[in-house]
């Protein structure tokens, strides 16, 4: 989550590089004017998308966003479309799945068809026949009813009929099974026949459904032709008849012709059921016969002389069994009693599971228990072994200890382990989990690299991983790496904190996890610690965002050229001061000694943030946020925020930017509406239509000359973690949280989740 809201917070104000012909100093392989000096080995993607740096709208480096390929699994992410398979979790790029509600791998909709995924039902997308439940892909690429389109498909065992999913197939046509058949009659030649449960009589039926070669027999009292046809076994004058005792036939419920069952009892040698067929009493193996369990014979029920069956003694290891319940031992193996033993393949004894559980060793998973200790991953549910999980509070599987280590998520110190994996500290010694240390060689605890960063432990030294300026030695965390270098975040940030205050170029770092960049800073005029965000020669600057600048120099430009206005301060001045000034210079060797023509000073308005959002060919009414105080420095006149403008003769009377490629319209006043019409008093600056008042005055163009530039200035210096053991300035608790101390640990207060170490913020606390 911490990752996701720092995304939310950073994508929409970070420097996105140009690309540019403008000579000047650079850093890692980036002309300081946004040229890049080396093109990427693939052409097809834009520079940014190439420079092994996380910038511009990228999720992770070279990746993500609206411009650069997706990015690959376990990589940074805001959305789907971020990603390789469309799944973002957690921030992190996941895996495609077939359960994850996105069409990815080689789905034909979402989370069905292809090679992976079960097939789709009825109406959703496919692209061919196996990627459908029903076996077709229609015309339109749906999977549809296979049924009505005349042909042999699907399931169907004839045209548009048997199968899954159509009508039963009429009589004659072909089938597999009965279901396939209206009449629910499959013949082994596999051709649907006449039903025998049609409700009706019909083909060579003797009576309704019943009787015949095909049918079943007729039950009493049903027409019949011949014995067969019927239940009883007896069919007289066409007729079948209720089985009776004295019908010379085996039927009923007899065991043998007019015997047995609720006839009178069978005589030894016929057959029987149970003894209470036999005039003996005794059934034996079918068969009645005098049998008794003194008669040193096996007769009877027994399964061995004298012994086993129901009416005798069990009996002993190596006589002759069924059952167990035949065996003194109860245990009948080959059908021959035997001793029980937790190898005999069989289950016995107080065995839970087949030669396990009880005396025996532990089941393995999913074999029968009564008790924990019955299974090897300890845990009986069900009477059955589970497979050992994660949360299942038994220390099982590839644990170390209790649900931790192994294939779970790492331990807690203290708990037991058998390698550094095991560990959330990583650190494992004499198989116990151990505290994070500074010195213990891992990167743990809340440090951002190995023994360094975080609450704890020393500040990283440069080329180290960070999170957060006070995780480095020099206080400096540049796209999450420390420097060895510190900067300040803006011309104010330097004027005011220190730093040196004469006019020129320095290197400032205006968001604390983004690049350091160079640029030009005026410490001379209107109080200083401006910050110089747009230049241009001949026509004024475009109101669109674009590339920072390092000079005020003309870097050559030729009549036309323009630029646009660098957004790298919007995260300190979105909201602040900005500045105009423009001069007619003579010359293309310009320094800020040149005296200016126009310079114009606005407070405290949001012009900045609105000109470096604004797009190609866009119009920005700049009086929009609001009347701003401003001041005219080469006269010292000033305006207060609720003089308004004079609107003669300008009856639009608003100071307006817009790209100069559609009309040429970037006008502004000290307190008239803009360079149009026909009053020229000095505070001039803008173009309009290739008509207006230029510099002041009116001025026809040549290559070299007019000069414009636009500065920026924040309305305070910025906020920094100032550790003194204290909560002051941004923090939520003492010296961390707020966005520019470290996170807070468990316990502390926080506002929000990226406040936290555990990311986790509930009722203004750490978890």
């Amino acid at each position: 989550m911490y990752r996701q809201l720092l995304l939310a917070i950073l994508v929409p104000w970070i420097f996105v590089a140009c690309t540019s012909n403008d000579p000047g100093s650079s850093t890692n392989g980036t002309n300081l004017d946004g040229g890049t000096q080396d093109a990427a080995s693939d052409t097809s993607l834009p520079p940014g998308c190439t420079n092994a740096t996380q910038d511009g709208t990228e999720t992770d480096v070279d990746c993500g966003g609206s411009t650069c390929p997706a990015c690959a699994e376990t990589l940074r992410c805001i959305t789907g479309a971020d990603c390789e398979s469309t799944v973002c979790r957690v921030g992190k790029c996941a895996a495609a799945t077939c359960n994850d509600n996105v069409l990815n791998q080689d789905e034909s909709d979402s989370d069905c068809g292809g090679t992976t995924c079960s097939g789709c039902g009825n109406g959703r997308n496919c692209g061919e026949h196996s990627d459908c439940l029903s076996g077709l892909c229609s015309a339109s690429g749906t999977c549809a009813n296979s049924c009505p389109d005349g042909e042999v498909n699907g399931s169907e065992t004839d045209v548009d009929c048997g199968g899954s999913g159509c009508m039963g197939c009429a009589d004659g046509k072909m089938c597999v099974e009965d279901s396939d058949c209206a009449d629910n009659a499959c013949s082994p030649s596999g051709i649907c026949v006449a039903h025998c449960t049609s409700l009706t009589k019909d083909s060579n039926e003797t009576d309704v459904d019943c009787g015949g070669p095909d049918c079943d027999p007729c039950p009493d009292l049903d027409a019949c032709l011949i014995p067969s046809d019927c239940q009883s076994g007896v069919c007289t004058a066409n007729v079948c008849q209720v089985p009776t005792c004295t019908d010379n036939v085996h039927n009923g419920t007899e065991t043998d012709v007019d015997c047995g069952g609720p006839c009178s009892p069978c005589v030894d040698g016929q057959m029987c059921s149970a003894g209470s067929d036999c005039t003996s009493m005794v059934c034996d193996m079918g068969t009645c016969g005098a049998a008794g369990c003194t008669d040193n014979m096996k007769n009877g029920t027994e399964t061995d002389v004298d012994c086993g069956g129901s009416g005798c003694s069990p009996c002993d290891p190596g006589d002759m069994c069924l059952i167990g319940s035949d065996c003194t031992s109860t245990i009948c193996i080959g059908n021959q009693c035997t001793t029980p033993s937790c190898t005999d393949g069989i289950k016995n004894g107080d065995e839970t599971g087949l030669d396990c559980g009880g005396s025996c060793g532990p089941c393995p998973d999913g074999v029968g228990c009564n008790l924990a200790q019955d299974c090897q991953s300890g845990v009986c549910t069900g009477n059955l072994c589970q497979v050992p999980t994660c949360t299942d509070g038994v220390a099982n599987g590839s644990e170390s200890d209790l649900d931790c280590g192994g294939s779970c998520e790492a331990c807690a110190d203290g708990l037991m382990c058998s390698g550094p994996s095991d560990c959330d500290s990583g650190v494992c010694a004499s198989n116990i989990c151990q505290i994070p240390t500074c010195t213990d060689g891992i990167t743990n605890g809340d440090e951002s690299d190995m023994d360094c960063g975080g609450v704890d432990c020393a500040g990283c030294p440069g080329g180290s991983d960070c999170r957060w300026r006070s995780d480095c030695e020099k206080n400096v965390c540049e796209n999450h790496i420390c420097t060895a270098i510190t900067y300040f975040q803006s011309c104010m940030h330097q004027q005011l904190a220190g730093g040196s205050t004469i006019s020129g170029t320095y290197t400032i770092q205006p968001d604390p996890m983004g690049t350091a960049r160079q640029v030009f800073c005026d410490m001379d005029n209107d109080g200083g610690g401006w910050t110089l965000v747009s230049k241009a020669v001949d026509y004024p600057v475009d109101a669109e965002a674009g590339s920072y600048r390092t000079s005020i120099a003309s870097y050559n430009h030729t009549g036309g050229s323009s630029w646009n206005i660098w957004d790298g301060m919007r995260p300190l001045a979105t909201y602040g001061d900005i500045r105009f000034t423009c001069y007619e210079s003579t010359s293309s060797n310009v320094s800020i000694a040149d005296p200016l023509d126009v310079d114009l000073s606005f407070y405290t308005c949001g012009w900045y943030g609105t000109m470096t959002s604004n797009t190609n060919s866009a119009l920005v009414n700049i009086k929009d946020p609001g009347k701003c105080s401003r001041k005219n420095n080469l006269t010292g006149a000033t305006r207060y925020s609720f003089d308004s403008w004079n609107n003669t003769p300008n009856s639009s009377g608003a100071p307006r930017m817009e790209n100069f490629v559609n009309d040429n319209a970037f006008k502004l006043d000290f307190d008239d509406s803009g360079v149009g019409g026909t009053v020229a008093d000095g505070t001039d600056w803008g173009y309009e239509g290739g008509v207006g008042r230029i510099c002041g005055s009116a001025y026809t163009y040549t290559a070299a000359d007019p000069m414009w530039y636009i500065y920026v200035r924040e309305n305070s210096v910025p906020n920094v973690c100032n550790a003194n053991g204290a909560k002051d300035n941004s923090e939520t608790d003492v010296d961390c949280g707020g966005g520019n101390c470290p996170l807070c640990a468990q316990g502390n207060a926080c506002l929000v989740d990226s406040d936290c170490t555990s990311l986790n913020c509930t009722n203004d606390t750490c978890d």
